[in-house]
């Protein structure tokens, strides 16, 4: 059974490259723009790992994890943000909780989601130079 991915951003681009990565990596993935729409998610749905933006209308990251550990202690979260202040920054310390800087390469969300889930993490491979 493939596990299951809720991702969460206010910016759709976002959420689609974060969600079709997942899918290639035989993830099932759902999205949410924002976190009152993730919480109405994780109401309706089971996730092994949700994937939050930190910056968001309605209900930011931070607050967002909040809710999750009370509801859903168990649950993995990574965040990502590309421009969180520093108090947020500060309260997401706290949670133990992986922070990727947007952008980011899609092998460390990779490496990052393998890392939090504990599953086993292959050694990259090494790059070939490139022909010229």
């Amino acid at each position: 059974m493939a596990l299951r991915v809720l991702a969460v951003d206010d910016e759709p681009q976002v959420r689609v490259v974060v969600s079709h990565a997942f899918q290639l990596w035989g993830w099932e993935c759902d999205e949410a723009a924002d976190g009152e729409e993730a919480l109405a998610a994780l109401a309706a749905q089971t996730y092994d790992l949700v994937v939050t933006d930190l910056v968001m209308p309605r209900l930011d990251g931070v607050e967002l994890i909040a809710r999750i550990r009370a509801q859903h202690p168990a649950l993995k979260i990574i965040a990502m943000t590309g421009r969180a202040s520093a108090a947020a920054r500060a309260r997401l310390r706290h949670t133990q909780v992986p922070l990727l800087e947007k952008p980011f390469p899609l092998g460390q969300l990779k490496l990052t989601a393998d890392q939090t889930m504990g599953l086993s993490v292959a050694e990259p491979e090494p790059e070939e130079p490139a022909e010229e």
